[in-house]
């Protein structure tokens, strides 16, 4: 019985870790439609700004994340439900992730 307890263990899949502080800073979101320009800022204490430019208009939220394994959780403060995406890709220089309800893959780009 144990030995079957602990086979089914070790044959499960490890999660993806991913190092939150890579996140912190400001990103540019990449595959956008032209004339638009938006970027996520991952400030401390899991805070978090977006801000939109289209055509001049500008907008800009503000919310909290959370990263849990390669669950990343948006939470804004004018939506109540959190959001939550699966992290593709995550290092000092790119972050892919996939919001899982809308399909939609980003990409973003860390900037200087």
């Amino acid at each position: 019985m144990f030995l079957a307890l602990f086979l089914t263990c070790c044959t499960l899949p490890m999660q993806d870790k991913y190092d939150a502080r890579q996140l912190l800073g400001k990103w540019e979101i990449d595959n956008v439609q032209p004339g638009l320009k938006a970027h996520i800022e991952f400030q401390k204490d899991d805070k978090l700004e977006i801000s939109v430019d289209f055509q001049g208009k500008q907008q800009k939220t503000e919310g909290t994340f959370k990263l849990e394994g390669d669950v990343l959780t948006f939470t804004f403060a004018k939506e109540k439900k959190p959001r939550k995406t699966k992290v593709i890709k995550l290092n000092g220089k790119e972050l892919i992730f996939r919001d899982e309800a809308m399909g939609e893959e980003q990409v973003l780009k860390k900037l200087p």
